[in-house]
């Protein structure tokens, strides 16, 4: 098969000829279709981002994955050869007793002891095929109408979709979200509507893309460009705005270095409000004590997500509910990954890169 390679932080990915990863207990084989290239992955391959990737060198890069299953473990019993599925990279040990080690497949350890998980998931989506855990696959509905690039965008969604549960999100709730313009923050606007949110204040830096949310529901929907306006101003304008204050604040944004616009979304939550930071705040924040014990807010960290958000946003888009046409994806074959790490940096809110493989297949 051809697999993109890594060989070290200094040299571009390389295309190479390999064999068909070995089959282990629990695993899946998956011809890859479709494969996720987050916007920062250029700064992933180069190393700047300090991520602790796979080792030893080289190895194969990439996220999520759509594709068809070619093969399964004996000990793999409710999948069939041809079943298209979604590939999520978040792996994780299972130690309701300890702290557990995970992994983002093919990306990054996210604990100390990582190493031991990557050593047996080493590589990522970013080649013609791709083994994994069968706890990270989720079928995709036969006959569905919705492209596989399309598709694999819900890992990312997945995230967004999180930190919605982490806030304990229901119909009819209030929201305000900072940072609404990122990839993140346009995810969570997007599946809240869809989940039947009756008001969301949409803050954000990058006023084309909030023209772009406020057409989603320009009732339901208020935009805010942090842009053009003072901490003052904006309490003035949520204060207007809250009356008996939202239900949920959610901090998305991304290498912020000041607390401000954190602390007012804060602040402008109802009494057992929640604040869920899903975000990059690249500052600590001053939390004002005794108004969060007086107002009994809830503030939250949310990381990645539960393992059944995946099968959840797939029922959703089965249903109609969660429609995934303003989503827009630019599509490179496998030789073009140099490139496509390039242009992915440029895309912005719902707008993504993905690899095709087996293009030939589509």
């Amino acid at each position: 098969m051809k697999t993109t390679q890594l060989i070290n932080h200094d040299e571009p990915l390389q295309i190479v000829e390999t064999n068909d990863p070995e089959i282990i207990s629990g695993s899946v084989l998956v011809k890859v279709l479709a494969a996720s290239i987050p916007s920062f992955s250029k700064s992933v391959v180069n190393g700047s981002l300090g991520y602790d990737i796979p080792k030893p060198f080289p190895v194969t890069l990439g996220t999520a994955a759509v594709g068809i299953v070619e093969q399964m473990a004996t000990d793999v019993y409710d999948l069939e050869i041809g079943d298209l599925v979604l590939v999520d990279n978040y792996i994780y040990s299972k130690h309701p007793d300890a702290n557990p080690d995970h992994i983002l497949l093919g990306w990054t350890g996210l604990a100390e002891k990582s190493s031991r998980l990557q050593e047996q998931w080493k590589n990522g989506a970013w080649a013609e095929k791709l083994l994994c855990p069968r706890m990270n696959i989720h079928r995709l509905p036969k006959g569905s109408d919705v492209n596989v690039n399309k598709w694999v965008t819900l890992n990312y969604l997945s995230i967004s979709y999180g930190a919605l549960l982490r806030g304990n999100f229901k119909p009819g709730m209030s929201l305000i979200l900072n940072g609404a313009t990122g990839s993140l923050g346009s995810g969570i606007i997007h599946i809240a509507l869809a989940l039947g949110a009756s008001n969301i204040i949409a803050l954000g830096r990058n006023k084309k893309q909030l023209e772009t949310i406020k057409n989603w529901d320009s009732k339901r929907i208020t935009t805010i460009s942090t842009n053009d306006i003072s901490t003052e101003q904006l309490n003035h304008l949520l204060n207007e705005h809250k009356v008996l204050g939202f239900d949920l604040f959610i901090d998305a944004v991304g290498g912020a270095t000041e607390s401000d616009l954190t602390l007012a979304g804060i602040r402008s939550l109802k009494r057992r409000g929640s604040a869920v930071f899903v975000g990059s705040v690249l500052t600590d924040i001053p939390l004002p004590f005794m108004e969060i014990l007086i107002n009994e807010w809830e503030i939250k960290g949310s990381f990645m997500y539960d393992p059944e958000v995946p099968s959840h946003l797939v029922k959703l888009v089965s249903s109609g509910h969660l429609k995934l046409d303003v989503i827009q994806t630019n599509l490179y074959e496998l030789e073009a990954i140099n490139m496509a790490l390039v242009e992915a940096e440029t895309f912005k809110g719902l707008h993504f890169a993905v690899l095709e493989p087996n293009k030939d297949e589509l």
